[in-house]
């Protein structure tokens, strides 16, 4: 989003709440600008203008630049709970019985079908082949946790629609332990 399209935004949002429009100073806007712009510098306007819109309509408070983050990320995902039944369908179809501590070629390739987002959340074959045995607030806790590492920043590209095709490049713990299974360990 460009600074212009960042000051459309924020004065959509103040317009809508005229209670807050009397009591904010124009110092206090042009802060909301700058944090906003930082915050959505690099999300198409068009998805900010829809969560912005949306935002209006159901919320009775302003809403904040984090809540704007959430809805952005529910409209290209959908809610925690849309995430948990999409990754329990997939992971239902390729695991048809749990083995502790094992990974199936199955399971194995039915993590290798999750999208980045999915990959994300559920983070190696292991995690794949026990989400089953979680419970729904575990699911939720971690969806959420990701959502919120997104909204923060950390995964930016998950916010602009360019989603990265092979996720991390860091140590696994779980390929690991595989490994040495294996006798591939060095």
């Amino acid at each position: 989003m460009t600074n212009k399209e960042t000051i459309a935004v924020v004065y959509r949002v103040i317009s809508a709440y005229p209670f807050y429009a009397k009591h904010i100073t124009d110092e206090m806007v042009e802060d909301m600008i700058r944090e906003w712009h930082e915050g959505l510098k690099n999300i198409p306007p068009n998805g900010v203008m829809e969560a912005v819109t949306m935002l209006i309509t159901e919320n009775q408070w302003m809403p904040t630049l984090a809540e704007v983050i959430s809805k952005i990320l529910d409209i290209q995902y959908g809610t925690e709970d849309d995430i948990i039944i999409a990754l329990d369908r997939a992971i239902s179809r390729s695991s048809l019985y749990i083995i502790f501590g094992e990974v199936t070629d199955e399971q194995r390739q039915g993590f290798e079908r999750l999208t980045p987002f999915q990959k994300l959340i559920i983070q190696s074959p292991y995690e794949f082949n026990m989400w089953l045995t979680k419970d729904h607030e575990w699911k939720r806790e971690r969806v959420r946790r990701i959502k919120r590492e997104i909204s923060f920043g950390r995964h930016q590209d998950y916010l602009n629609g360019k989603q990265p095709d092979v996720i991390g490049n860091g140590f696994n713990v779980f390929k690991a332990l595989e490994d040495r299974k294996n006798g591939k360990d060095q």
